[in-house]
């Protein structure tokens, strides 16, 4: 009874924080309405003692649903205070500071996240986005100077006629101006954190010794694979893998990581436990930070720590748990995401889906053999798309209508093509000739990856476009899809008794 009690008081706590953030992110709320909910919390709490034991818990129960609602208002305030700019621009300008970030290369320009130092003659702590053109090389940590007039983000509208949020987007990252082809001069020095600058260095050469003995666009797939590197792909290839519904082996997803994560701990499996752990923790941190550090990266990293550390006090893993507690953490730390962050959303629907759809799917598939794993990524595909699809609808207004064959298709041999490819560039460092025919196996496996994408990806049906959809109709389709979950594990838990 006390453990239902306690989940159930941590379960009103989360969900009253993150209702608050949610709330907050679209209404400006006074601190007098604040105030004001944080005392009648309180209120109900000193109400609640006066009264007997089930309406007392009733009482208690709804204060701390409305005192975590309050705290979700405020940490989103005070995020949003800290993200807001000081800067007053006007016309063009002197700044100096540092790439804070790595550098993005894209087709056709460079984008460059800029910590400022200087603003003219004055110090400044801003973050801006640098829009340059290709053909210079950036490194993390390079100290620049730059000459040109800042503007303000602009939202824009998508293929798909849909608006998309770009001033909140690059908000949520303390970022509000770019910067569009400045002068830039580089100075020698270096500065930023150094154990980020030699990740960051050291992925780059790794990524140079493959890149020797795999061509393109097949090097740019592992790069996507290995390191969430999707940019070399180019507009056209990612539109292929988008229509024919793979597009997520390229943005490191929660399926990469966790092949990655499995990697470590079946390399570390000789070790004692406690050097098992600490050496999992430094890995896959690490990892996390070399890759950029994505939403669907810290997610899917949280979730691996989570499990470690289970193994390590000898308590069973929690999958929902431990979903609940990634979010959560991500939230807290910065709340603009929950809204403003798409990865951030798709990856917690898509995880979802694979929790509590996949079971209900696999049921049903028990014709299908587990050999390949074709079972297993046959469920994990319709599962997620089912769970993600209304949101996709509405926020990106696109769906393939060829995902499931292509993954059925492509999935299996991804993990293998990790593999060789990760070894193709160690080997680099060590033998040429042996990074020489891993390489040649991983372009064999890769190409036909990209081969079975384009021929699936480029006919007529394979991507539909849905104009309009509303907010209204996608919390009804998911109202529809949560009681329909619900209801199935309830009966199916009564017939089990």
């Amino acid at each position: 009874m006390a453990d239902k009690l306690r989940s159930k008081i941590l379960l009103l706590l989360v969900l009253g924080f993150v209702l608050g953030v949610f709330f907050a992110s679209f209404i400006d709320i006074s601190i007098y309405l604040y105030l004001f909910v944080f005392l009648l919390s309180f209120g109900l709490i000193v109400l609640g003692i006066f009264l007997e034991k089930e309406k007392a818990r009733i009482y208690i129960l709804g204060a701390l649903f409305i005192f975590a609602l309050s705290l979700g208002v405020l940490r989103f305030d005070i995020s949003k205070s800290n993200l807001n700019s000081n800067l007053l621009p006007s016309g063009s300008s002197f700044f100096e500071g540092v790439i804070s970030e790595e550098p993005d290369y894209r087709e056709n320009t460079t984008l460059l996240t800029v910590s400022l130092s200087k603003f003219g003659e004055v110090e400044s702590k801003e973050k801006i986005l640098v829009f340059t053109d290709v053909g210079v090389s950036y490194k993390y940590g390079e100290k620049v100077s730059l000459f040109g007039a800042l503007e303000k983000p602009e939202n824009f509208e998508t293929d798909t006629g849909r608006i998309f949020d770009y001033k909140n987007y690059l908000k949520k990252e303390g970022i509000n101006y770019i910067l569009s082809r400045p002068h830039i001069e580089i100075e020698e020095e270096r500065e930023g954190n150094k154990i980020k600058q030699a990740l960051f260095d050291t992925k780059n050469v790794f990524v140079e010794k493959y890149e020797k003995v795999i061509n393109e666009p097949e090097s740019s797939l592992l790069g996507g694979l290995l390191l969430g590197l999707k940019q070399g792909l180019g507009k056209e290839w990612s539109d292929i893998l988008r229509n024919a519904g793979i597009i997520h082996i390229v943005v490191l997803s929660g399926y990469n990581i966790t092949i990655v994560a499995q990697f470590l701990m079946k390399l570390f499996g000789f070790l004692q436990l406690r050097y098992r752990l600490s050496l999992g923790i430094i890995s896959i941190i690490a990892f996390a930070v070399m890759t950029g550090g994505s939403a669907t990266v810290v997610r899917a990293s949280l979730m691996a720590l989570i499990v470690l550390l289970a193994e390590f006090i000898r308590r069973k893993y929690d999958v929902t748990r431990a979903l609940i507690l990634a979010g959560v953490l991500m939230v807290f730390q910065n709340p603009q995401i929950l809204v403003f962050d798409l990865s951030f959303q798709l990856s917690f629907l898509a995880t979802v889906g694979l929790i509590y759809v996949s079971p209900i799917i696999e049921k049903y598939l028990r014709i299908i053999p587990e050999k390949l794993g074709f079972r297993e990524i046959i469920t994990a595909t319709i599962a997620t798309q089912i769970f993600v699809l209304p949101f996709l609808l509405y926020s990106i207004g696109t769906f393939s209508s060829v995902s499931l064959i292509v993954n059925i298709l492509v999935l299996p041999i991804i993990p293998f093509a990790m593999l060789f490819g990760f070894l193709a560039g160690i080997f680099g460092f060590i033998f040429a000739p042996i990074s020489i025919l891993f390489g040649f196996i991983t372009y064999w496996l890769l190409n036909y990856a990209l081969s079975t994408a384009k021929f699936f990806g480029e006919l007529p049906f394979a991507a539909y476009t849905v104009p309009q959809f509303s907010a209204v109709l996608m919390f009804i389709l998911y109202a529809i899809l949560i009681s329909g979950i619900f209801y199935w594990y309830k009966r199916n838990a009564a017939t089990t008794r």
